[in-house]
């Protein structure tokens, strides 16, 4: 008895659009979730911004369920056009404050990762962001939903 090899019925493509949705929406997550677990360290960030207190502290917790919602959407391929063209606009809203920072003179901390990993102003931080940006990008132009929960929802 010949044992044949299992052959996947999904296209290179699609395991490509899967594993670049898995990428950016894990990213996503865990960095709401580490924000979660230290909000003040990205409102520390925000401060020196010079975004008054009252203000910062409201803009880290929409961050951080935005973060959540989004990376969520992102993995389970819910809304995943709307979603990554959202991680895509967010993560360069925060490429630019990253910006704005070095150019102030800002060093230490951009609170991107909570305080679960250091990730420093500068850079390499502005660059991970616009990055994992294109990749958003990506997703938003692909087609490839088939392994998507949105097109199993659209098949009921």
């Amino acid at each position: 008895m010949k044992l044949e090899a299992n052959t996947s019925s999904f296209t290179r493509s699609q395991k490509r659009v899967l594993t670049v949705r898995l990428l950016v929406g894990g990213v996503m997550l865990f960095s709401g979730l580490s924000k979660a677990l230290s909000p003040a360290a990205g409102s520390v960030f925000l401060s020196q911004l010079g975004i008054p207190a009252t203000l910062n502290v409201s803009l880290i917790y929409f961050v951080i369920f935005l973060e959540l919602f989004l990376g969520a959407c992102c993995m389970l391929g819910i809304f995943l056009r709307i979603a990554s063209i959202a991680i895509a606009g967010t993560l360069i809203v925060f490429a630019c404050a990253i910006l704005l920072a070095l150019l102030m003179g800002i060093t230490g901390s951009c609170g991107c990762f909570g305080n679960v990993i250091t990730s420093e102003v500068g850079v390499l931080a502005i660059l991970r962001n616009l990055v994992v940006a294109a990749f958003a990008l990506y997703l938003a132009g692909s087609n490839n939903n088939r392994l998507c929960l949105q097109a199993a929802i659209d098949r009921l």
